[in-house]
């Protein structure tokens, strides 16, 4: 994701290569280090509220670290919960580390908005129905602040046929991620950094100004705006300079914000604060997002060095390598055959013979199926070390047990036999864009 000094207030921070350089140095030497599951480094370093994120990548083959990128944040208390989208909007030139996701609504009432994460990989997978917890800010890049709604509706341009384009309070819309994918587009994703402007609409609840802290001395050089969405409270920063000199005044709590803006959500919140989580369901959370199309690179973390891959009447395979070497050839020739795998969470309900089964009922496994051809599914389970990290990987058919599916996210459907009436399909077909459909 770019950094935003200029929404914080310090562009002079891009003056010279020295100033670059030398934040550079002082967040590798204090920054808090938080590892994800590629192995690598997120130093988090809190400069009052402003939160600076260096990506640093491991070299295996060189035994080096490599600093790849930053990223910048502010620290708050506006965190939303969402559900992952099933679109695939990452850039093609993303690091590693880096994510951008589409999110829906909780609630499944529709939304959807686009979100560059901070500290990505402390999150096990990235699939469709993943919840995720982040705590949020936005940064404009064009911000107004309204006396009131008639203000801001005389300031709305009309689209098509002269209609007045208007977001409701609260809307978040992923106009760059609509443009970039609209039927009218010649250039379909010439730009992929445009998939992450949304426009926004609320309105003001909370003012503050922003903080920066460096060596003992504090200054404010931004605003920290907090308004009402769809998805929750929404934090904006940006200095007073972005806002045009006429509507000044109007920033106060109860006016109205409309702005086009870049949104980062900080997922290394709460139970991720240190970095991935070691344990069974995490562990088989990380090992369906590879199963399921991710980078079996992704899983190297969470064998322990002596990791066994056994299944019923062969061979085990021993050590952390082996393993996910057989992961990968398994993923690899799925895509091959041009086939996909379906990678589920569940848990045993009952066994037919106790004694002779491996695992009790409750225990959580994967179920994991190739293609819509295959007979029946596979099923994986872990067995974690103290440290919460895989001892052993076991699969079986397990025709003796009964399983419990984790239930899938509800869609909501319209009755088989409804028809569109033509008057009314092309916004249909629009809100239907808005909600990820």
């Amino acid at each position: 994701m770019a950094v935003f000094w200029e929404n914080l207030g310090l562009d002079f921070i891009r003056e010279s290569n020295e100033t670059i350089a030398g934040l550079l140095s002082h967040v590798a030497e204090t920054g808090s280090p938080v590892v994800g599951y590629y192995g690598c480094l997120y130093l988090n370093r809190h400069y009052g509220s402003v939160q600076v994120i260096a990506r640093v990548l491991r070299n295996d083959a060189e035994k080096t670290l490599e600093f790849t990128g930053l990223d910048t944040h502010v620290s708050g208390d506006c965190v939303w919960t969402v559900r992952l989208s099933g679109m695939q909007i990452n850039r093609s030139d993303a690091d590693i580390l880096e994510r951008r996701v589409a999110v829906n609504r909780l609630d499944g009432k529709g939304g959807l908005a686009v979100v560059n994460l901070v500290n990505a990989d402390v999150l096990p997978s990235f699939l469709e129905g993943d919840i995720v917890k982040m705590q949020m800010t936005a940064f404009p890049t064009l911000v107004k602040y309204y006396c009131d709604e008639a203000a801001y509706e005389a300031d709305q341009p009309r689209g098509r046929g002269g209609r007045l384009f208007l977001l409701a309070p609260g809307t978040i819309f992923p106009s760059g991620l609509l443009n970039n994918r609209s039927p009218d587009n010649k250039n379909l994703n010439i730009n992929e950094y445009n998939d992450d402007f949304v426009l926004v609409r609320g309105p003001v609840k909370r003012l503050s100004p922003g903080d920066f802290e460096l060596e003992g001395e504090t200054a404010k050089p931004y605003l920290r705006c907090v308004i009402d969405t769809e998805f929750g409270e929404l934090e904006l920063a940006h200095t007073l300079e972005q806002v045009p000199s006429e509507m000044r005044e109007n920033i106060k709590v109860g006016a109205t914000v409309s702005c086009v803006c870049v949104l980062s959500g900080n997922v290394a919140i709460d139970e991720y604060a240190n970095g991935l989580i070691f344990d069974e369901e995490h562990d088989l959370a990380a090992l369906r997002g590879v199963l399921s199309g991710g980078d079996p690179k992704r899983l190297s973390v969470i064998f322990s060095q002596n990791a066994k891959l056994s299944a019923k009447g062969e061979a085990d395979k021993c050590g952390a390598d082996s393993i996910i070497g057989f992961i990968a050839d398994l993923t690899a020739a799925a895509k091959s055959n041009n086939v996909s795998i379906l990678a589920r969470m569940g848990r045993v309900v009952s066994v037919k013979d106790a004694a002779a089964s491996k695992f009790a009922p409750g225990k959580r496994c994967l179920s994991v199926s190739v293609g819509e051809s295959d007979p029946a599914p596979t099923y994986f389970f872990v067995n974690v070390d103290e440290s919460g990290k895989i001892a052993e990987l076991y699969y079986d058919s397990c025709t003796g047990c009964q399983f419990e599916l984790d239930k899938a996210p509800v869609e909501n459907a319209p009755p088989a036999d409804f028809k569109i009436p033509e008057s009314i399909e092309e916004p249909i077909f629009l809100r239907a864009q808005f909600h990820g459909l």
